[in-house]
Formats: structure tokens, C-alpha cells, sequence
């Protein structure tokens, strides 16, 4: 121990040119880990690094000569030390890394800058408290997850006579309150009704209508099998000889470079995706998407009371909004007004289509009429062909079989009937409200097919154009808050 080496190494004056030289370090470390700094000045760098090292290696003996044993009483010279002393290790794959803890020593600035020092030494003091609030709130998070599995588990199986039911309830929502103020407020009374309409609906046409589905695709399938059998098409070989379909393949390979084992693949793979959800969905058209008859009982359970007290649930939902009056208000006229959009704009719209083009159909005496119709309300939401995707096939299949004037006759109704609905009738029934876009439309309905069965046929776009709406909403309501600045 030499005490006349105390002062200097104790003067405040060296401390912080030490403190200087371990940002300098710090700096230089990190510069280290910036490929494009050391290839500019890699050596530069690593000389810096050296010399750092190198002070830091003689402060640290001259700390241990000055005060002898105690200088391992202070916590801060034995972090020093062994910092120090991990850097002098020798050069290795396995201790570079541990040489770069030198830049721990960066944090001995919290004992030598006063306003960092009052900050740790507060948030030390917090730490008991924070631990509280922190525990607190994990309790309560966790007694909410354990509550919303537990509520979703029982919920799951209705799910989707649920979304049925909210989906009913909502077109429900006018007449209830006309037939409520007409009845003098009897508002379960004509829920009920409302209720066992929908019952006679659903039961009655609806059933017959997935009846006659189910029973056509089965003949479609039939129909199809025997039209392969009589061309002696045995495999997708056979099909490539054909004179028709030789000249079509042999264009494509030259042209466009795709064999006819590719489009064999493809179509395999394609027809198995397609042909799945509408064979699960062939047999259980209006019943099977809403479930078991337990499943069908809840459904009519919860629009019930959906019809009859949606209203309040959904102010009390809006209640719960943290927004300014006013803006909840604004929020919730926007969200209805999309709702709308999406049921009368698009779903009605694809309906009405989906129905035309399967009257048309039946008038030119194709099969499987109700099946064509179905997919057509489904491909009407397809931004480029939509139904023309179905009866421009029809039509062309027509012409083949020699009938030229029911050709003419479906491509006539489909062009003029079909697609008048799309062009005026749609707009007729969103007008004045939002308009919803073709993209979120297009997804929302194969998605939420994919994800919801039918009912995601209504649910899939309004969820999509829903989420869009509050997006717009927020955007409207910052761009608002700009301009008053």
C-alpha cells in the first residue's frame, strides 16, 4: 500500500477523466459490432480500444496501491477489477466475447452524475410499491383469463348459432321497434313474434331450399361421372388426347412454358379444396351451419332476447366505449351504417344474383340449377367476373350441345338481368350509406366461409369492413385533432 498515491487517485479531477476515457470505450466497443466502421477504421479503433485497455489496467493497480485491501471493500472497485481483469485475458473464440463486458463499466456514471444517482436511488425506493401494483395487476389479469377461457369453453360449442343469432337480431332491430310501438310496448311481444317468424323461415323454405341442394350436387356429381365415363376418360392422360383439348395444352407448353401434368396437378389439388366445404356444406345448408337441433333451439333462445333487448345491451356496450360523448355516438352511427352496407349492399345484392342466375339456369333446362345459383352468390363478390364466372360457361355449354338460342337466351339474361343488379341495384340499396370495398368484401366472404361455415358468408366481410371503418374512424378523428392545432 502507498497512501501518498491517495490523492491522485482520488482526485476528482482523474475520476473523471476516467469516466471520460470509459465512454470513450464504450463507444469504441460499439463500433466494434458496425462491419461498415471497421472497414474504415478497424485499426484505428482497435488501437483506441488497446490504449483504453491499458489505462484502465495501470488506474486500477494504482486504486489497489493506494488503499491496499480495502480497495475490495467498495463494490464498484471489485466490479472494476474484475472487469479489468476478464479484458486481459488472452485473445480466444470463447473470451472475445467476455472482453466486451468493458462496457459495463459505462455504468459507474450513476454514481458519479448526481441527477443519475437521485434517479436510481428514487426508483430503488418505488421498487416495493411497483412490486405491489405489478402483483396486483398480474392477480387481476390473471382472474380475467382464467374467467375468459372459462367462459369461452362454454360458449364455443354455440358459437355459431350465436353469430346467427346476432347477425337475425341485428336486420331484426326496425321492425321490433315498430311493432313495439304499435303494440303500445310490448316489446317481448314482438320479439316473440319476430322470434317465430324467423322459426317458419328458417324451418320452412330455407329447409327446402338446402334440401333441393343437396340433392342436385349429389346429381351434378352423378351427371358428371357419367358424362367422363361415355368420353372413356380414364385418367387426365386420356383427356390430353382429345382434339379439342390437345390443341389447348400444346398452346399452352409452347407459349407459356406449363405442362399438362402441371395443370393436372393444379386441378387435382384445386378440386379437393373447392369441392370439400361445399360437399360439407351440401347436406347441411341452413340446420348443419346453425348446428344440432340443440344448437338450432339456442340460436331462436338467444335471438329472443337479442331482438327484444339488443338495444340496451348495445348502449350499455357504448356506455363502456372511454370516448367523449358525442364521438361514441359518431362511432356508432358509423359501425351501423357499415353493418348495413355490408347486409343490404353486398349480401342482399349477392342474393338477388345468386337467384337470377338460377332461374336462369332452370329456364334453359341446365341441371343442378339451385347448386349454379349458390356458387353465383358466392363468386358475386369477386371483383373481376363475378356470376359471369358461371353463366358464360353455362351459356357456352349450351352452344356446344347445338343449343344456340338458350345459349343466346342465358347470355343474354346474364349480362342484362344479372349484371343490372350489380350496376343499379346495389347502389340503389347502399345509397346514402358507406360504402363498403370490394377487397374486404371479396375476403371477408372466403374467409369467413373457410372460418365460419355459412354464416361467415355474412360475418367474414362485415368483420373486415368493420375493423376498416375504425381504422377510418381513428384516422378522421386524429386528422381532426392535427387540424385544431
Amino acid at each position: 500500500m502507498i497512501p501518498a498515491l491517495r490523492p491522485l487517485v482520488d482526485d476528482r479531477r482523474f475520476q473523471n477523466l476516467i469516466l471520460a476515457l470509459i465512454v470513450l470505450n464504450a463507444i469504441t466497443l460499439g463500433l466494434e459490432t458496425w462491419p461498415p466502421a471497421m472497414q474504415s477504421a478497424g485499426g484505428l479503433i482497435l488501437a483506441l480500444d488497446r490504449i483504453a485497455l491499458v489505462i484502465f489496467t495501470i488506474e486500477v493497480g494504482l486504486r489497489i496501491l493506494a488503499h491496499g485491501l480495502r480497495f475490495f471493500r467498495d463494490p464498484w472497485s471489485i466490479f472494476d477489477f474484475v472487469v479489468v481483469a476478464i479484458a486481459l485475458v488472452p485473445a480466444g473464440d470463447g473470451f472475445a466475447v467476455l472482453r466486451a463486458l468493458r462496457v459495463l463499466r459505462v455504468l459507474r456514471l450513476i454514481s458519479a452524475v448526481p441527477s443519475m444517482r437521485s434517479v436510481v436511488q428514487g426508483l430503488i425506493t418505488a421498487i416495493p410499491g411497483i412490486s405491489s401494483v405489478m402483483a396486483l395487476m398480474a392477480l387481476i389479469f390473471y382472474v380475467a383469463a382464467v374467467m375468459a377461457v372459462l367462459l369461452f369453453r362454454i360458449v364455443q360449442p354455440f358459437l355459431g348459432p350465436i353469430a346467427w343469432a346476432i347477425f337475425l337480431a341485428f336486420l331484426l332491430q326496425t321492425p321490433q321497434r315498430r311493432l313495439a310501438r304499435a303494440w303500445g310496448g310490448r316489446a317481448s311481444l314482438a320479439a316473440f313474434v319476430l322470434t317465430l317468424l324467423t322459426l317458419l323461415l328458417l324451418v320452412g323454405p330455407l329447409t327446402l331450399l338446402g334440401g333441393t341442394f343437396a340433392t342436385q350436387a349429389r346429381a351434378l356429381v352423378t351427371n358428371l361421372q357419367a358424362w367422363v365415363a361415355n368420353l372413356q376418360i380414364r385418367s387426365f392422360a386420356d383427356l390430353t388426347t382429345l382434339p379439342a383439348t390437345q390443341r389447348v395444352f400444346g398452346w399452352l407448353e409452347r407459349h407459356v412454358a406449363i405442362s399438362a401434368d402441371q395443370l393436372r396437378d393444379w386441378a387435382a389439388a384445386g378440386a379437393q379444396k373447392v369441392l370439400e366445404p361445399v360437399a360439407a356444406m351440401g347436406g347441411q345448408f341452413v340446420l348443419g351451419a346453425v348446428g344440432t337441433l340443440v344448437s338450432f333451439t339456442v340460436m331462436l333462445f338467444v335471438l329472443f332476447f337479442l331482438v327484444r333487448d339488443g338495444a340496451g345491451m348495445a348502449r350499455m356496450a357504448l356506455r363502456l366505449i372511454p370516448l367523449a360523448p358525442d364521438r361514441k355516438q359518431r362511432l356508432a352511427h358509423h359501425m351501423e351504417e357499415v353493418t348495413r352496407a355490408v347486409v343490404f349492399g353486398t349480401v342482399a345484392t349477392a342474393v338477388l344474383q345468386g337467384t337470377l342466375v338460377g332461374i336462369g339456369f332452370a329456364i334453359a333446362g341446365l341441371p343442378s340449377a339451385v347448386v349454379f345459383g349458390v356458387v353465383a352468390a358466392v363468386l358475386s363478390v369477386v371483383p373481376f367476373g363475378g356470376t359471369a364466372l358461371v353463366w358464360v360457361p353455362g351459356a357456352a355449354w349450351l352452344w356446344l350441345q347445338g343449343e344456340a338460342g338458350w345459349a343466346i337466351f342465358l347470355a343474354v339474361w346474364g349480362a342484362a338481368l344479372v349484371g343490372t343488379v350489380d350496376n343499379f341495384v346495389r347502389p340503389m340499396l347502399i345509397s346514402g350509406r358507406t360504402e363498403v370495398p370490394t377487397l374486404a368484401v371479396f375476403v371477408g366472404v372466403l374467409g369467413g366461409l373457410s372460418a365460419f361455415g355459412l354464416v361467415g358468408l355474412f360475418l367474414g366481410p362485415l368483420v373486415i369492413a368493420l375493423a376498416i371503418a375504425l381504422l377510418r374512424f381513428a384516422d378522421e378523428t386524429v386528422g381532426r385533432g392535427e387540424g385544431r392545432r
